[in-house]
């Protein structure tokens, strides 16, 4: 009974507003398909159920123009075909010049839905440097307000982001604040705390899809990051980061941001972040030092990867992980192996350690530290990086240790290089 009263007083109201002059009397115009994803080239049909002439606009202006109520979109004579995505509104103008109300959808065109495999978190800012007293005097006090996150497009796809929504970590759906709806291949999109902070210290030229929601921000001392998809409720990312070793402790603090270098691997492993190369991270845009232009940059082709020029034990792979000159023998690697005390789960106690220099941002090699206890047998000794040393140059220096005390049996680590 109720929603048999809801529906005829609805009409009621509508038909007491028309006599009134305060809504049209014409009815608003009908998508053949109110919006969403749709096929390259799809052919968009609208009807006007109350006759007149339909005008549209595909680039989201009003088809009607202000103030005159002159026409200012096309006049729409068959289906039309869409080539881009955009927000396609229209109206209806009668014979006697009244305008219908606005009827207008997004649509997405020749793109598919964010998944695990296509869209990730690419870059974390979650505790920038203090404001500079220049940034202080244009109002900008607080360091939370240069936060940021970037979301990159892993795939071979356009991905529609009209329906993508975090509701871990910080709050933002995508469906109703965001002024980007899609990502092509390789491309990224910025989330920020404070767009005018955002805006003075990185410019204003760069891809802001919008602000956290709900007075939200990223947490100094990690958290979990979920975002799903608003329609379906999948999720398409979920992880947690931490401010501390085996994550990059560059990030906390230091103006470094939390970088991802190997967006095939789980968000969830530190050993596939790293910090980024320079203070205040690089939004919108990537730092990698690709191999091949590593290899272009020395004189160097990929046949060569395994060669050692300069005869100093170390092959050009290596010598790209590390940051050296593969041409010059006095540039080569140090390590520092060391029994030392650290405290590891409230329990203090000595452990193998090496000391080892790393490239930041030669994300086409995979390091990692394997133990063994008789040279034969090795084993991934996981991501137990206890530091990273991150002074501004090119290069950083990691220490890893054994996973267990040093005790009787011997012990013996190494690093594993391998290219991606």
């Amino acid at each position: 009974m109720l929603r048999s009263y809801l529906r005829r007083r609805t009409s009621i109201v509508f038909s007491q507003l028309q006599n009134r002059g305060w809504y049209p009397s014409i009815p608003a115009p009908n998508f053949s398909r109110h919006g969403g994803n749709v096929a390259q080239d799809f052919d968009l049909n609208i009807a006007s159920p109350g006759g007149g002439t339909i005008y549209y606009t595909l680039d989201g202006s009003d088809p009607r123009q202000p103030f005159t109520g002159n026409p200012t979109g096309s006049t729409y004579t068959g289906a039309i075909t869409l080539r881009s995505s955009g927000v396609v509104k229209t109206r209806a103008r009668s014979a006697g010049g009244e305008w219908s109300a606005l009827t207008e959808a997004l649509f997405v065109v020749g793109s598919e839905e964010p998944n695990p495999d296509n869209l990730v978190i690419s870059e974390i800012h979650y505790r920038p440097t203090s404001p500079s007293l220049p940034e202080i005097s244009a109002g900008h006090n607080n360091r939370g307000d240069f936060e940021f996150l970037e979301l990159q497009n892993v795939g071979s796809t356009t991905v529609n982001l009209s329906n993508l929504v975090f509701e871990g970590g910080i709050d933002f759906d995508f469906r109703e604040h965001s002024s980007i709806f899609e990502l092509d291949p390789g491309e990224r999109v910025l989330l920020v705390n404070d767009l005018p902070a955002f805006e003075f210290r990185y410019g204003s030229d760069l891809p802001v899809a919008g602000i956290f929601q709900n007075a939200t921000g990223l947490s100094n001392g990690g958290e979990t990051l979920t975002m799903t998809h608003g329609a379906t409720g999948a999720v398409i990312q979920s992880f947690s980061y931490e401010d501390s070793a085996p994550w990059p402790e560059a990030a906390d603090g230091h103006g470094y941001s939390l970088t991802l270098a190997h967006p095939d691997g789980s968000l969830s492993d530190p050993r596939n972040w790293r910090a980024s190369r320079e203070a205040g991270g690089t939004p919108g845009t990537g730092d990698r030092v690709s191999l091949a232009g590593w290899l272009s940059s020395h004189g160097l082709t990929t046949d060569e990867l395994e060669s050692d020029l300069d005869h100093d034990g170390l092959s050009a792979l290596l010598e790209y992980a590390i940051g050296s000159n593969p041409k010059d023998p006095s540039d080569g690697i140090v390590f520092t192996p060391a029994i030392t005390s650290l405290e590891v789960d409230g329990q203090t106690d000595h452990y193998l350690v090496v000391q080892f220099p790393r490239l930041k941002g030669a994300d086409d090699v995979r390091v990692t530290t394997e133990v063994s206890r008789d040279l034969i047998t090795w084993s991934d000794a996981g991501p137990l990086v206890e530091y990273q040393f991150n002074s501004g140059n090119p290069v950083e220096v990691l220490m890893a240790r054994a996973p267990t005390p040093s005790g009787h049996e011997p012990q013996f680590l190494r690093l594993r290089v391998e290219s991606r």
